[in-house]
């Protein structure tokens, strides 16, 4: 019968909560609109806020009611992450919305007894579910940035070996190709390659003139991408004016240039005078054949190669063959140039981050080990020496080098940096009293081994930060299993004693040292567990708090000499809040079981009372019924006016 009356008060309660869900969609939108610089991408906007504080609402109704499950609800928060929700307003709108419903119940103790538990039950899952979904999306985002840099690095790898390969494919060329050809191939500075080419073509060719023109792809020499064909390289006097001149020809134009690179293909002009595609220049009056090959690399025409000669009829089809096997192999070259320049500045850029993570690394794990920062051996023993420090280590620091310091007749100093992708961080000195000192092989020695000494200082901060980073999980785990426990603990609704005592036994196996901790609370004049925990000096308190008054102390400490973390500072207050929660509901429930007791009894005595068929009867039944609710041995009641009674005192003996 309990459980009909229980089913039907929880669908009453879940009923007048539906009617009164206005309420609860603005008191989640206020949360909201309150912590709006908590959250991030979408809902940082304020027009989101209804549609989302009515999600968080509708998945809470839902989850009451049964129309959802547990994964259900685990999926709708982790839509609300990856829109952006922010812890901030997270926990606070799930705990004024906790509240806001059970003030909504609060007139029916029956509906708050039954729907209580379910609400509590899916705050703490919308909690976890909210830790959950966060720590997916930084799992989430760690292996994102982890596949980007893997792919820059495999990008930098295929294209340092495209490189290579590239050069290696260039120097077989070179034992069969032109002298033009080789010089082509082995010059990755652009401009000096571009130079040094159309000269030697000039050269070896005797020719007029020779030129380059590449296509501006970016806008960067004229403004229009992809419009026109610059000049990069020119011989002679006349190509020294083009180039100040900045020479471009329009492409697709009258040119031969222009039509070369339009049509990816090679133009010739055996006689200059009657060709009709061709661009007149005063600058080259004695030009009278041309040729112009189109730089192709990677199916792309990236620009031109202009020779020109004083002879008609200077060139011939057989030519072309030959010569634009060159051109591939300068647009390759120049293609690789870039290529090259690129890589460099990547390369550049990642060693810069790179000592850069090195010095910021180094500096927070030297710093967390003071105690063992330096060592000194002498006399045939090694102890921790904090001020040991020789002359010739700060000329060693300051120098980035090795340093051998002779100074007669005291002896002789050598200081060795530890280096790690350029960054140093650390530094070996030694002093002989022979002014001998040391050869170079000696110091040659010394030298490698500092650096396998620096490889393997490396390994051991990755591999000390790794275990940090493990036991910090598995703290983690411990407490949200510790609350998770708790939270169970709550459901089954104890008496606030034994729920005290049973909390002060769990606390201490989330503690990072279980073994030597002992955890006490405070309440109402009483200590619960262990009341050593109180007076140890090494110790944690938290003050428990209900609608803003102190009404107890958590105590946790340590019987030895350990310090507490953050973690567990932040575990204890978590727990503190919970235990208050708890002792603060069942306060309510006392108190509304109480109202319930007196009201059904006022209401069973007026029943008797209206009963009775005189005022004789009324009175008995009345005096009747009081005594026995006051449980007094006697009960009195007259009638009259104040006068009356009081003039019938004066007379009673």
């Amino acid at each position: 019968m309990s459980s009909v009356v229980s089913d039907d008060a929880r669908q009453q309660g879940v009923k007048l909560l539906r009617d009164g869900a206005d309420q609860l969609y603005a008191t989640v939108e206020g949360v909201l609109r309150k912590n709006l610089l908590d959250n991030m991408r979408q809902l940082a906007s304020v027009r989101s806020l209804p549609a989302t504080s009515q999600q968080i609402v509708d998945t809470f109704l839902y989850s009451l009611d049964g129309k959802l499950q547990k994964s259900e609800v685990s999926e709708r928060m982790a839509d609300l992450v990856r829109r952006g929700l922010g812890p901030r307003s997270a926990l606070e709108a799930i705990d004024h919305l906790s509240r806001t419903a059970l003030a909504i119940l609060e007139a029916d103790p029956e509906q708050i007894q039954a729907l209580r538990p379910a609400i509590e039950e899916y705050r703490i899952q919308f909690e976890l579910d909210y830790i959950k979904a966060q720590t997916g999306k930084i799992q989430e985002e760690q292996e994102r940035l982890y596949r980007g840099l893997n792919a820059m690095l495999e990008k930098q790898i295929i294209l340092e070996r495209q490189l290579r390969t590239d050069l290696q494919r260039r120097q077989t060329q070179l034992y069969t190709a032109a002298e033009v050809s080789r010089a082509a191939s082995s010059i990755l500075e652009q401009e000096k390659l571009l130079r040094q080419v159309v000269e030697l073509i000039r050269q070896r060719f005797d020719l007029y003139y020779a030129g380059v023109f590449l296509v501006d792809q970016t806008g960067q020499w004229t403004g229009e991408p992809g419009r026109w064909a610059v000049l990069r390289a020119g011989t002679g006097e006349a190509g020294q004016k083009m180039l100040e001149q900045g020479h471009k020809l329009y492409i697709a134009g009258t040119s031969m240039i222009g039509w070369c690179i339009a049509n990816s293909q090679a133009r010739i002009a055996l006689d200059v005078g009657r060709e009709a595609v061709r661009f007149d220049n005063p600058l080259l009056p004695e030009t009278r054949s041309e040729l112009a090959l189109p730089l192709i690399s990677r199916g792309e025409v990236i620009g031109a190669l202009t020779i020109q000669s004083a002879q008609t009829e200077a060139f011939s089809e057989q030519d072309i063959v030959v010569l634009q096997t060159m051109a591939d192999q300068l647009a390759n070259a120049i293609v690789n140039a870039r290529l090259f320049e690129q890589a460099q500045a990547t390369l550049q850029e990642m060693e810069i981050a790179q000592r850069r993570y090195v010095q910021r690394a180094w500096e927070e794990y030297a710093a967390a080990q003071e105690a063992a920062r330096s060592y000194l051996f002498s006399e045939g023993t090694t102890q921790v020496a904090p001020d040991a420090w020789l002359p010739a280590m700060l000329a060693a620091l300051q120098q980035c080098d090795t340093i051998v310091m002779h100074n007669e007749p005291e002896g002789t100093m050598l200081a060795v940096p530890l280096t790690l992708h350029g960054e140093i961080i650390g530094i070996l000195g030694g002093y002989s009293p022979s002014t001998k000192g040391w050869n170079k092989d000696e110091i040659a020695g010394v030298e490698a081994v500092i650096e396998q000494m620096a490889l393997a200082l490396e390994n051991q901060r990755l591999f000390d930060e790794a275990q940090r980073a493990t036991f910090l999980m598995s703290e983690r785990v411990k407490a949200l299993d510790c609350l998770n426990d708790i939270g169970r603990k709550m459901e089954e609704t104890p008496p606030v004693p034994d729920f005290l005592q049973w909390v002060t036994d769990r606390i201490p196996l989330a503690m990072r040292h279980a073994d030597v901790c002992l955890a006490a609370i405070e309440f109402e004049g009483q200590v619960y567990g262990a009341a050593e925990a109180v007076k140890l000096p090494r110790q944690m308190v938290q003050q428990m708090r209900i609608g803003g008054e102190a009404v107890g102390r958590v105590y946790v400490a340590y019987t030895q000499d350990y310090d507490f973390l953050d973690e567990e500072s932040a575990l204890l207050g978590d727990i503190t809040r919970r235990v208050s929660g708890y002792i603060e509901n069942r306060r309510l429930i006392q108190e509304t079981q109480a109202l319930v007791m007196r009201e059904r009894l006022a209401r069973t005595i007026a029943d008797r009372v209206r009963r009775g068929v005189d005022r004789e009867a009324i009175m008995r039944i009345a005096v009747q019924e009081l005594g026995r609710t006051l449980g007094a041995s006697e009960a009195v009641i007259r009638l009259g006016t104040q006068e009356q009674l009081l003039s019938v005192q004066e007379t009673m003996p």
